[in-house]
């Protein structure tokens, strides 16, 4: 009879412990939850973006500081209509370019070779373009178009892995592999 008493007190004890840990629990959970301030995510993300400008130089239209590129894209037009023959750039050519200070050709693109400032913009990408080939045709005319792309300058292996250059002392200076 004993030992069945002695056994009955264990278990009423073992329950009231376990209640009373599930309790102070619970009051622990419910006091954080009453006298913790709630604390508001102000984390705003940067975004980057550019607009090519009339005079050919590109706007850093983010809010971040950006490396920029361009392609110039070139074709002999008539009304609107594109001629199946590409004009091609170089001396002997169709066309020349001089580039504008700070921007140099890598492979298929215009670099400009710093990084520019939200809200700020690079000198003008082309400073001059002479026709020097003939059109296919009397009707048909040079047409020169430039689509820029904008990629974050920090940190500064997002344009070498984006874009494949190299950038030494925040200046871009080549493609990745030496070309």
């Amino acid at each position: 009879m004993l030992k069945k008493l002695n056994k009955k007190r264990l278990i009423v004890l073992l329950v009231s412990l376990s209640l009373a840990l599930v309790a102070g629990v619970g009051v622990t959970v419910a006091l954080i939850m009453t006298k913790t301030e709630p604390i508001e995510n102000t984390f705003e993300p940067s975004y980057v973006d550019c607009a090519v400008l009339s005079d050919t130089s590109v706007d850093n239209t983010g809010d971040t500081t950006a490396y920029i590129r361009a392609a110039v894209i070139a074709t002999w037009k008539k009304d609107g209509v594109v001629w199946a023959q590409k004009p091609l750039e170089g001396a002997g050519k169709d066309y020349q370019i001089t580039l504008g200070a700070g921007w140099v050709k890598l492979g298929d693109y215009y670099y400009y070779t710093l990084p520019v400032d939200a809200e700020a913009a690079t000198t003008k990408l082309i400073e001059t373009l002479i026709q020097t080939g003939t059109a296919p045709t009397l009707e048909h005319s040079l047409s020169i178009e430039i689509v820029a792309a904008a990629v974050q300058s920090q940190p500064t292996t997002a344009a070498e892995s984006m874009w494949g250059v190299t950038i030494t002392d925040n200046k871009i200076t080549g493609l990745a592999g030496g070309s």
